[in-house]
C-alpha cells in the first residue's frame, strides 16, 4: 500500500478510542494528526464516525447528543384565584385561596369598593 502512513496491525475498538481521544486532546485536525502518527487518516475519520464522535470532539448519541445531568430548582406554583370581582369600570380583582384579609379591605378601599 502506498502512502506516507505504515499500516499496523489491527487495532481493537478500545485502542481507537485512546487514539481518538488523544487527536482530540492536540487540537490538530484529525487528517493531520494521523499523518503525524502513521496512521491512515481515512481509518481514523471512519472510527471517529464509527465511535459517533462529531467534528468538535463530542460523542454522540444516534439521536443527539449525549445526554448529562444539570441542576435544577422546582417552584412551588401559587394557586390560580378563587374569586374574581369586576369592578363596574372593567378593573378585576383576583383573591387567591390564601389572602390577607386587611390587605385586601384596603385595597378595596383605595378602588372605592363599600365593604
Amino acid at each position: 500500500m502506498s502512502g506516507p502512513y505504515e499500516p499496523k496491525a489491527r487495532r481493537s475498538r478500545k485502542e481507537w478510542i485512546v487514539l481518538i481521544e488523544r487527536q482530540i486532546a492536540s487540537g490538530k485536525r484529525p487528517g493531520r494528526w494521523a499523518l503525524e502518527q502513521g496512521l491512515s487518516p481515512g481509518a481514523l475519520c471512519w472510527w471517529r464516525w464509527r465511535l459517533g464522535y462529531s467534528r468538535r470532539g463530542q460523542v454522540l448519541l444516534k439521536t443527539g447528543l449525549v445526554p448529562r445531568l444539570v441542576p435544577v430548582s422546582v417552584r412551588r406554583e401559587e394557586p390560580p384565584a378563587v374569586l374574581e370581582v369586576v369592578l363596574p369600570g372593567g378593573a378585576i380583582v383576583r383573591v387567591p385561596r390564601v389572602f390577607d384579609r386587611d390587605q385586601l379591605s384596603r385595597v378595596a378601599a383605595a378602588l372605592g369598593v363599600a365593604r
